[in-house]
């Protein structure tokens, strides 16, 4: 493990990569729903999440759920952006060996989770 010279793991790369997508098409989907800007979102995400929503209310195409979750839904994705700003800063960092790094994604995992 090489912490010591402000380099993350392997393995927290890549999670920090994967889930800052997922993130930001999650948070993509929500927002664009719920601002009734369904065409700004591409048809692949609606859908990838259309279909999710058929088990999961909540993400149903017509935005009912989204609008029925009293702005949770909304509000939670723009704080998932926060967390997304937070990890390309992170990964930033790993880029550059820099000791905050390490304290950084331990801040932006727990946080938000």
């Amino acid at each position: 493990m090489a912490l010591a010279n402000g380099r993350l793991p392997q393995w927290a790369v890549v999670w920090f990569v994967v889930s800052s997508v997922i993130v930001c098409i999650d948070s993509l989907y929500v927002l664009g729903i719920h601002y009734r800007a369904r065409e700004w979102i591409p048809n692949i995400v609606v859908y990838g999440w259309s279909m999710y929503g058929e088990t999961d209310h909540l993400y149903n195409e017509s935005g009912e759920g989204i609008r029925a979750s009293n702005g949770w839904m909304p509000t939670q994705s723009q704080f998932n952006l926060i967390e997304v700003f937070a990890q390309i800063w992170c990964l930033r960092l790993h880029g550059r060996s820099s000791p905050a790094t390490l304290s950084l994604a331990l801040m932006v995992s727990a946080a938000v989770r």
